[in-house]
């Protein structure tokens, strides 16, 4: 079966987070790692990743939340300096499954309203023939529903299609419904699994192919 699109999350693939947030913390007088922990708590991330919330709102909850701990005022510049950070795109992988030209490359992710800024931000707002955003489809990964949608819009099947993820239960359950998945390390091993599932295949079907000449 030929794999027509490979499907790639963002956060912990493609964006990287190379800074910590100790120094806006240290600033606004904060524990080290309140703004993660705090952020990206179930309690206030889950409704915006969902679509429940918008990002901006999201980020106000952030701000209430650290009101607990530090004046609100400070709570506000911490978030606004805090948000100004779009992260870091990995090149080297943008370029390895864009190198797939033939197979259509497609972004799957959990992510708030604010994904479109930051794709544009970043520069690589026309480098997906797909977008899958769990806050405008109302599901997230590892759901089934999140994977069932990707599917049903890319009219294919899943063995059709390859995943690469960082998060093991994302692999899991996309696994699970026969896609073929992996959990992303490192570059050297994305690699190795794009060629042995893509060339593995394309060998397959050449070899059909000559003997269907013969």
């Amino acid at each position: 079966m030929k794999i027509k699109h490979i499907l790639v999350d963002f956060d912990g693939v493609i964006r990287h987070w190379p800074y910590d947030d100790t120094e806006i913390e240290e600033r606004y007088d904060l524990p080290i790692g309140t703004i993660s922990e705090t952020a990206f708590s179930k309690e206030l991330l889950g409704p915006a990743i969902r679509g429940s919330i918008t990002d901006e709102v999201w980020r106000e909850n952030i701000c209430f939340k650290l009101a607990e701990k530090i004046p609100m005022s400070k709570a506000n510049q911490a978030i606004e300096e805090w948000s100004e950070n779009v992260g870091e795109i990995n090149a080297d992988i943008v370029r390895l499954l864009s190198s797939y030209s033939d197979v259509s490359l497609s972004l799957v992710t959990n992510a708030t309203s604010r994904l479109p800024s930051d794709l544009q931000a970043l520069g690589i707002d026309s480098s997906f023939a797909n977008v899958f955003n769990s806050s405008d489809m109302g599901t997230v990964k590892p759901e089934f529903e999140f994977f069932y949608r990707v599917l049903e819009q890319l009219d294919v099947s899943p063995g059709e299609t390859v995943i690469v993820d960082d998060t093991v239960q994302n692999v899991d359950a996309a696994g699970h419904l026969g896609i073929n998945a992996h959990q992303f390390v490192n570059i050297t091993m994305l690699e190795s699994f794009l060629l042995n599932h893509l060339n593995r295949i394309t060998v397959s079907e050449t070899s059909k192919s000559q003997g269907e000449s013969l």
